[in-house]
């Protein structure tokens, strides 16, 4: 241990001090930081639940809207039956309004059949969004069983960026909602069941989109984020 005399060594004593006094700063910013984000994640996880259930139909509705717009079905939705099958309008000369109604209920129904791979792919792209971490021997894929069903998780094992951080949380949701999407508004010719998956996992994404930006606000640039946190 090293002992300093304060009168011997004056400026020693002032740069320890200043040392320590950053020193306890930088723990104290640390123990709000954390505070700040246990209170953030609280109200989160609140919000988070409205937004499972508010953004899969909107979203699944603009897709809708972006592939077909040229589609006639909305005023056909309300007049009778009769109508409805005896002016079956077309959607780029080809199918008419049943086909494209079970041809959506089909998708959606597919997309909801399909659920639960799609929470496993979603769990599998955060791993992958940082391949390197893959055989890390703290990496974990984690899986238990709830009422509604089967739930995934993946831990990143050692330690990431806060950048690092919010780029694995949002990379599921770049590929399997935002891509498909821009390739649609691009002109290429997706299929519906392609719109279904978007929405479902964009639904999914909700959480990770508000525990990134509750990093990005309460986190310094560079920091570093272990699997604890």
């Amino acid at each position: 241990m090293k002992f300093i005399n304060l009168r011997k060594y004056p400026k020693e004593a002032f740069s320890t001090s200043q040392k320590i006094q950053n020193e306890s700063a930088s723990i104290a910013d640390q123990i709000n930081t954390e505070a700040d984000l246990n209170e953030a994640y609280k109200s989160i996880e609140k919000i988070s639940f409205r937004m499972d259930l508010y953004i899969p139909p909107v979203l699944l509705a603009l897709w809708i809207w972006l592939a077909f717009p040229n589609l006639e079905a909305w005023p056909y939705l309300l007049p009778t039956l009769n109508h409805f099958f005896s002016h079956p309008p077309a959607i780029f000369g080809g199918p008419g309004l049943l086909q494209f109604t079970l041809q959506a209920l089909f998708s959606c129904l597919l997309a909801i059949f399909f659920i639960f791979p799609i929470v496993a792919a979603h769990e599998l792209l955060h791993l992958l969004a940082l391949p390197h971490k893959i055989f890390h021997p703290q990496t974990k894929l984690l899986y238990w069983f709830k009422k509604t069903g089967p739930q995934f998780a993946i831990k990143v094992g050692g330690s990431v960026t806060r950048e690092q951080w919010i780029w694995i949380s949002l990379f599921p949701l770049l590929i399997l909602s935002v891509l498909p999407f821009v390739l649609l508004v691009c002109g290429v010719r997706l299929d519906l069941t392609f719109g279904a998956v978007a929405a479902a996992n964009a639904g999914l994404s909700s959480l990770d989109i508000l525990k990134s930006y509750a990093q990005w606000k309460y986190r310094q640039r560079g920091e570093r984020i272990h699997i604890s946190d």
